[in-house]
């Protein structure tokens, strides 16, 4: 495969892919803010039974709410847009409200949208893992109330999930159900969640064995570096280095693509989405050490003690580093690499390295991150006034 080889077009139709995955989960995000303005009023329906139905086109409100004793009262709303979105969940739940019994698709909305829940707090990677399972219980059990799921049905929908096999799916739907319950306790003091909590702290559900993970050897990291050249890759060929000689993980070298809701500044932005946490090159001072913070914690890594990173610093950069930016750059686009290209492209040169299908990315680990307060400065190695390594 020559150097000058085009693009493949599978590339540029899994980063597109990837793309629009996070602009639909963006536009979620965006609605859920919506929600959360809606969420205190929507648990007072559900307290104090109340019912709501659509207004009359000539009313001049938006809705109607029916107190217990009959009367109506008239809301309004000013923008339209979020009017229409106000309308449409709370007549979801006017056969809810009508008993006051709370469904899963009601839970599972307070919990996305309730400011106090610890759901506003996770990650964007964790909370799209939890996105992936919640979505499916939504989907599937939704509709009903919590007061109709005994230990019966949960052991029968456990085994519907674990089907084929599947335990890990029936592990994570059982503790992602076990999860809301906890919420509806703790947060919304609700006594149908702590019904379900404690029939959940009583049964018994298999548990998926560990994987056993299995680290790359000395060799078939050269061997991923050399591939990685090889198909005009220099960035993994760098990124694996620094994986392997400072035992980082994959999201921090390469960095995470978030929506721009999220919390934190990133001067690199692209397609309403922006670039945080990854290395970069502005946090390498002139004695080659990076410093910054990992994982909430202080770190140094000192280039000059390592082997492979001055190898590949001198094979892609000539020693002359870049003075800003991330520090591991998608060849095609200019950009940081999203996680799901990322990994396609790993997986690709691995499988050129020879590097057995059952030993993941994410299981590269060798050395031990250096703290900046222990970060002993060699005079090896030193950068000149061009930042040329000598």
């Amino acid at each position: 495969m020559g150097y000058n080889q085009p693009m493949d077009p599978k590339d540029s139709t899994a980063i597109k892919r990837a793309l629009e995955l996070q602009k639909a989960r963006h536009l979620a995000e965006a609605e859920a803010e919506i929600a959360r303005d809606m969420a205190d009023l929507e648990r007072l329906l559900i307290k104090y039974q109340l019912q709501v139905v659509p207004a009359k086109a000539d009313a001049g409100v938006d809705a109607l709410v029916t107190m217990p004793d009959g009367q109506r009262m008239a809301v309004q709303i000013k923008n339209p847009e979020p009017a229409d979105f106000f309308r449409d969940r709370l007549t979801i739940r006017e056969s809810d409200t009508q008993t006051g019994a709370m469904t899963i698709a009601t839970l599972v909305r307070l919990y996305r949208t309730d400011p106090r829940s610890p759901y506003r707090n996770l990650k964007p990677k964790v909370r799209a893992n939890y996105d992936s399972v919640i979505n499916r219980m939504h989907d599937e059990i939704g509709s009903m109330t919590l007061d109709q799921i005994n230990a019966e049905f949960l052991k029968g929908y456990h085994k519907k999930w674990v089907a084929d096999g599947r335990i890990a799916l029936g592990h994570s739907m059982v503790t992602k159900l076990r999860l809301l319950a906890s919420f509806g306790v703790t947060t919304l003091n609700d006594e149908a969640c702590t019904r379900l909590s404690v029939i959940m702290n009583r049964l018994e559900f298999p548990v998926p064995t560990a994987r056993e993970k299995v680290g790359l050897t000395l060799d078939q990291v050269n061997a991923v570096r050399e591939k990685a050249h090889w198909i005009q890759r220099p960035s993994i060929a760098l990124a694996q280095a620094l994986q392997y000689e400072f035992s980082l993980p994959q999201r921090v070298v390469i960095g995470e693509w978030v929506s721009m809701l999220e919390s934190g500044d990133s001067d690199i932005v692209s397609n309403e989405l922006k670039w945080l946490t990854g290395l970069r090159w502005d946090d390498v001072g002139d004695d080659m050490v990076l410093r910054g913070t990992i994982d909430g914690e202080k770190t140094g890594l000192d280039f000059k003690h390592t082997k492979m990173v001055l190898e590949e610093l001198q094979r892609i950069y000539g020693g002359v580093l870049p003075k800003r930016g991330a520090m591991i750059i998608n060849e095609h686009n200019g950009l940081p690499y999203t996680g799901v290209e990322y990994r396609r492209q790993w997986r690709r040169i691995a499988d050129y390295a020879g590097v057995p299908k059952d030993i993941r990315n994410s299981d590269v680990s060798n050395g031990v991150v250096v703290k900046t307060e222990n970060v002993k400065i060699s005079a090896l190695m030193q950068p000149n006034d061009e930042g040329r390594i000598h």
